[in-house]
């Protein structure tokens, strides 16, 4: 699975991959325009991603794909158009789905969002189950992907 978390998440994510004998990945998306909120703490200029996997997994992609660290802005644009607070970068999502999964295969994204996942599943032709309990999230991921679908392809 791959986790995007805050660093008081990252021990429990940790700990359980330890425990149950799974290999495990620290990365973090470098956000070059954090919130400027920083009394009395650092930035919140880097979120966690946690990769856990068995030693029968593979980790697909590329050299250019492979890196721990991703660095880019917040996508604000997306966080206005679809109202979903933590919207991810589309193309980062694209990475770990590359890496972790083939043409056709299934992902599961348990906490759906504006529909981040759906999107890159669907460029990239893998089969997704997304769930989302918020109704206004779930409709507007819905209506993104139903946007992203009429998009036509020239090339």
């Amino acid at each position: 699975g791959v986790f995007f978390c805050n660093q008081n998440q990252v021990f429990d994510y940790l700990s359980f991959a330890k425990k149950n004998g799974y290999r495990f990945n620290i990365m973090v998306w470098h956000k070059t325009n954090p919130a400027p909120l920083c009394m009395n703490k650092y930035l919140d200029d880097i979120e966690f991603i946690i990769n856990i996997k068995s030693d029968d997994w593979h980790i697909y992609g590329t050299y250019e794909t492979k890196s721990k660290v991703w660095t880019s802005q917040t996508n604000k644009k997306d966080k206005e158009l679809y109202g979903h607070p933590t919207v991810k970068p589309e193309k980062l999502v694209e990475k770990y789905i590359k890496n972790h999964s083939k043409e056709n295969d299934l992902v599961l994204d348990c906490f759906a969002g504006s529909g981040t996942t759906a999107i890159a599943c669907h460029r990239l032709k893998r089969r997704f189950i997304c769930i989302e309990k918020d109704p206004e999230y779930w409709k507007a991921s819905c209506k993104r992907l139903e946007e992203e679908k009429k998009q036509l392809t020239l090339f």
